[in-house]
């Protein structure tokens, strides 16, 4: 099933060179997951898992072009996978109102059980809901963290950073990161980005952001206590 979601922009989505934000670009997704959930009735078969949640794993995303202001976008989105699982894939794609391919993508997700920390496996009784489409079961090369950075330094973790769980919401480690780049490193235009999530940055932990020039871009890692959290890649 390829759901298809009319996305509404904010004006705070937008940058001053009125292009979409990259953490924005993840929300429309993200958003674009949520109503497909709650259009197939998900809720009951995430009960019945007990007190868990989907959660992501990484991000890749490839970047035609950002979406402008006032541009009207859509998202598109379908579940790629065979239960049992441990791990599901969900695809993604951002049109214009032309039909113009501006972004694809896909995030590799799992369910946690909230009260334990551990992955559970994804039985079909779950999975089906989803009308998972067939076909498609490359998955992304898994992000390796830099093993030396050229430069750190210190993050605040912002109230404004938090979910409800409150830990750093996915798409906040993209701004966190971006805020470390010197000015001159961010790849412009991008064209593609990668995150990977290790641990969960939690309200109150003393978090570093260390930064390593590669070939096409940056990439930043964000640790807590000297435990990796996150990797993201931007490349241009």
């Amino acid at each position: 099933m390829i759901f298809v979601d009319e996305a509404v922009t904010r004006l705070d989505d937008f940058g001053c060179d009125g292009s979409m934000k990259p953490s924005s670009l993840l929300k429309l997704f993200e958003n674009a997951a949520e109503h497909h959930g709650e259009a197939v009735d998900h809720a009951a078969a995430m009960a019945a898992y007990g007190h868990c949640a989907w959660i992501l794993t990484q991000w890749e995303v490839g970047i035609s072009r950002m979406p402008r202001r006032r541009e009207r976008v859509t998202a598109e989105t379908w579940v790629v996978g065979k239960a049992p699982a441990v791990r599901v894939d969900r695809r993604f794609r951002l049109k214009n109102a032309d039909g113009e391919m501006l972004a694809e993508g896909c995030a590799m997700l799992s369910v946690l059980d909230l009260d334990s920390g551990k992955a559970l496996r994804i039985g079909d009784d779950l999975l089906s809901v989803y009308r998972p489409e067939q076909g498609e079961e490359s998955r992304p090369a898994r992000i390796k963290p830099p093993t030396e950075y050229d430069l750190e330094a210190a993050i605040a973790v912002r109230r404004s950073d938090l979910d409800y769980n409150r830990h750093v919401h996915n798409t906040a480690y993209l701004d966190l990161a971006a805020e470390l780049i010197p000015e001159g490193l961010y790849p412009t235009p991008l064209t593609g980005l990668r995150i990977l999530y290790r641990r969960q940055l939690k309200d109150g932990d003393s978090a570093v952001g260390k930064v390593k020039r590669t070939e096409n871009g940056v990439t930043v890692g964000i640790y807590a206590d000297d435990a990796l959290c996150a990797v993201c890649e931007m490349t241009g």
